[in-house]
């Protein structure tokens, strides 16, 4: 085995050693280096000299290894590459293998067993333990050989090449270290990118790309018969109210998941904002397949969804239209006039378009006439009267965004919360009507009228806006004739340190806070605590008449003994709630006539009492 024996600079000791000043060739050496002719001993001499500063000043130690003897020879440059003192040239068979690195030894000797029986070259690179427990890289090179005797054996050198492997491993660090930035990148790219096309709540395609997609059907050389689908979700708005954001959010990822379930290889689903979502069928079968789908659509979503041990059930509109050579636009408006036929319908239905529904049913206000409604002035309060049960005293005003439909007349825009929250225009749209409505208050009071507080619902973003204190501000003396009621899902579960700081403000100007949707178990009595609202508004689903009408009075009274003992005045409509007026009477609420489902009367209409 190899030993790393290092080759003798001295001559063979066979050889007589001739005068220095004769020219007779060196007997029995047959040429170093690839010389083919004989040298003097001090041409010889010389030779080896200028060898061995070139072997010194490059540090590789020179080993020979007898193959026939077992006798290993090393030089001192390859002790000092392995750390071991110099005794002697010729050192123990094993002195290299016990220098190898455990994990380096099998394919070194391998390496070198492999030269053997080639009688060919080696060349091999390993590490080598110190004895001061350093590490060394060494590469390894030899020539097997025959001597003057016919002995076989190797004669080969060593280097440290651990600065070079240290390099190379850092480099090879560096490269994996920039291919994984690269990776996260790329990756990061692709994430941006689906973040940017896609809904980041239920993951179906947003409206950006779906555009996108419809330009590619339309720009399609190949004409299809296409199907377009939109549906929208039944009672998202009450769900979204009487459970909060997180089981809207739940309801919302429920109804992509069903619609995936009915999505053909070739369809594309998309959500368009808020609870609408739309489904573009390419080469559907026919209208019976369609139906069916449809349907399914409808029973998956009906089927509504668990939340805190209770089910919050939803429905499905959907609107359809179907053609062939036709853009994805046009089908678009067709399939948005079927969907609000479906709701005019009663809801839970899927309507297909046609010419004679065009024709029989004027079309619904789309939230794209919004804008435009709001730069006419077309959008703004209107009001219910509040009147107490028993007395039929007038004791407030609630004012509703009304909308003035060139077609359809006047109708409210509750149904449109989504859309305005989509389109941006919410808060410019609250904005508009909280100031309409103080301009009202001037004009009633200019007439010489008695001012009734005015309760108007505002969104918790607005509430906390800077915008809504500014316009406070303005109606300086009136601000005490304004009530502004928050949703309970929307103020007391994730209330912000800037709408405690709103409510503070608002009531210093002498405004009212209310809160609306107080259900059994909804909301958190400590946010109640921190926002002190002046009115508590109870919800119809907790004024629905129960079986356990003990337990149902237990609840109330517990909500009665809350509010008085705070200062807060407990509010029921009394159409809500016919059958349990003891319960509410001893509980101290208020019973109000004409609110919920009261007409909406514009402000010259109304029955307010002059001053005297």
């Amino acid at each position: 085995m190899k030993g790393k024996p290092a080759i003798s600079t001295t001559v063979d000791d066979q050889a007589p050693s001739p005068p220095a000043t004769t020219n007779r060739s060196v007997p029995g050496f047959r040429g170093f280096g690839g010389l083919s002719r004989l040298h003097t001993e001090e041409e010889y001499q010389a030779i080896l000299r200028r060898l061995d500063l070139a072997l010194g000043a490059s540090h590789i130690g020179v080993w020979e290894h007898s193959l026939a003897n077992h006798t290993v020879t090393w030089d001192q440059r390859m002790h000092r590459l392995y750390g071991t003192e110099p005794t002697t040239d010729a050192v123990p068979v094993d002195i290299w293998m016990n220098a190898l690195h455990p994990d380096d030894r099998a394919a070194a000797l391998a390496d070198f067993e492999r030269a053997v029986e080639r009688k060919g070259s080696y060349r091999s690179e390993f590490r080598i333990l110190l004895p001061d427990g350093r590490t060394r890289y060494i590469r390894s090179m030899a020539n097997y050989f025959l001597d003057s005797r016919g002995l076989p054996g190797f004669i080969g050198a060593e280097w440290d090449v651990s600065a070079d492997v240290e390099l190379a491993q850092a480099l090879a660090e560096q490269r994996r270290l920039a291919e994984e930035r690269a990776a996260a990148l790329q990756e990061s790219q692709a994430r941006i990118e689906f973040a940017a096309d896609h809904d980041y709540l239920t993951g179906l395609p947003n409206r950006r790309l779906f555009d996108r997609l419809c330009r590619q059907l339309d720009e399609g050389s190949e004409r299809k018969r296409l199907a377009v689908i939109q549906v929208d979700l039944d009672r998202f708005k009450e769900a979204n109210d009487a459970f909060g954001h997180e089981a809207g959010d739940l309801v919302l990822k429920a109804a992509a998941r069903a619609i995936r379930s009915v999505l053909g290889p070739q369809d594309v689903a998309a959500r368009m904002g808020g609870d609408e979502f739309v489904i573009v069928c390419v080469d559907p079968q026919n209208e019976v397949d369609l139906g069916r789908r449809a349907q399914k659509l409808i029973e998956r979503i009906g089927r509504g969804i668990q939340f805190s041990g209770e089910l919050i059930s939803t429905g499905a509109s959907l609107g359809i239209a179907v053609a062939e050579d036709r853009p994805v636009s046009a089908l678009l408006k067709e399939a948005d006039a079927a969907l609000y036929s479906a709701k005019r319908r009663g809801r839970g239905q899927a309507v297909f378009f046609s010419a004679a529904l065009q024709a029989r049913e004027p079309a619904y206000g789309h939230p794209s006439e919004i804008r435009a409604a709001l730069d006419a002035g077309a959008i703004r309060p209107f009001y219910r009267c509040l009147r107490e049960s028993r007395t039929e005293n007038l004791v407030g005003l609630e004012a509703i965004a009304g909308w003035d439909h060139p077609r359809l007349g006047r109708i409210g825009l509750e149904d449109y919360l989504p859309e305005l929250r989509d389109m941006g225009l919410l808060p410019t749209c609250e904005q508009h009507l909280v100031r309409a409505l103080v301009d009202d208050l001037r004009f009633w009071q200019r007439l010489g009228f008695s001012l009734p507080r005015v309760s108007i619902v505002l969104s918790g973003e607005f509430f906390a806006s800077p915008l809504l204190l500014e316009e406070v501000r303005r109606a300086d003396r009136l601000a005490a004739r304004l009530c502004f009621e928050l949703r309970a899902s929307d103020s007391l579960k994730d209330m912000t340190a800037a709408t405690l700081k709103a409510a503070t403000e608002l009531k210093a100007l002498g405004v009212q806070i209310a809160v609306s949707g107080l259900q059994d178990g909804e909301g958190s009595l400590i946010g109640l605590l921190r926002l002190r609202p002046d009115r508590l508004k109870l919800d119809r689903t907790m004024l629905a008449p129960s079986a356990e009408d003990l337990e149902q009075g237990r609840v109330l009274a517990a909500v009665g003994d809350f509010a008085r003992a705070f200062g807060m005045t407990l509010i029921a409509e009394e159409g809500e709630a016919a059958e349990l007026g003891t319960l509410l009477d001893e509980a101290g609420c208020l019973m109000l006539r004409g609110g919920r489902d009261g007409p909406l009367q514009d402000r010259a209409s109304l029955p307010l009492t002059r001053l005297r």
